[in-house]
């Protein structure tokens, strides 16, 4: 007789559909039974949260997304954030991750941020949150051009210069 064992833990390459056939004997063939076993993927997705900035927050400057990941069954590989649909860019770290987000040059309004992890097999779920980038336009002063209220100022005198020079030759 031969006793044989299952033992260990399925990968995703033995993913599929096993015949397996046992006979038990005691020299005689007592009893002879077929079976299929089925392997099917036992990895779980990795899990994660995001810790900032927090989901219908306003922002500007540089931005920090960023929070934390697991995975049961494994290890976290990468951590991916799209923003407003752009490209899937790598976070840094894994279980403590983040990405500097620089929002000075964009437009105000909102933008959508999406998430998501993985361990080397399987995608987590995305998740995503919405912030409201509020920058002062074109580098500060309330959406005019940087050091237009100093440059009026100079201007005024000036004029104011001209006025009264005119004035004492009439």
């Amino acid at each position: 007789s031969s006793t044989g064992i299952l033992n260990g833990t399925p990968e995703n390459d033995d993913v599929g559909s096993y015949r397996v056939n046992i006979s038990v004997s005691d020299g005689k063939l007592i009893d002879y039974h077929n079976f299929t076993l089925e392997v099917i993927n036992v990895n779980d997705p990795p899990t994660f949260t995001i810790t900032s900035p927090v989901n219908n927050s306003k922002v500007s400057g540089t931005v920090t997304i960023s929070g934390t990941a697991s995975d049961e069954d494994g290890t976290v590989e990468k951590v991916e954030i799209s923003i407003k649909g752009g490209p899937w860019l790598p976070a840094t770290g894994t279980e403590s991750w983040s990405l500097e987000w620089d929002t000075e040059d964009l437009k105000n309004g909102e933008y959508t941020i999406k998430v998501r992890s993985y361990d080397g097999k399987n995608y987590s779920q995305e998740k995503s949150l919405t912030v409201r980038v509020e920058n002062k336009e074109n580098g500060g002063g309330g959406g005019f051009i940087p050091g237009f209220k100093a440059i009026t100022l100079v201007g005024v005198v000036t004029l104011s210069a001209v006025v009264l020079a005119w004035r004492k030759r009439s």
